[in-house]
């Protein structure tokens, strides 16, 4: 959560932007412990910057419920170079 406090995003925001329906996301390289991850470009509800979103999909134990956990590890206004990554337009 270091990323967004650091860049003044907040938790809600990033789900806004995960959940938005005209969100993209591309992938990013695979995490030190070999997860996937993504990052989602989009803008949250009521907000006119665009932000770029990075989620980890971590494995959970067998025994868990879940099948894995999604962690945002990397949240802040969305660089060009991840706009058009992501093929994000207005």
């Amino acid at each position: 959560m270091d990323s967004l406090n650091r860049h003044r995003v907040t938790a809600d925001e990033c789900l806004q932007v995960i959940l938005a329906a005209d969100s993209q996301w591309f992938e990013e390289a695979k995490s030190e412990r070999g997860n996937d991850r993504v990052v989602y470009v989009g803008k949250p509800e009521r907000e006119g910057r665009i932000l770029e979103v990075g989620v980890e999909f971590i494995d959970d134990d067998e025994t868990a419920e879940q099948e894995e956990t999604e962690h945002i590890y990397h949240a802040m206004k969305a660089r060009a170079a991840n706009i058009r990554k992501a093929r994000y337009v207005e």
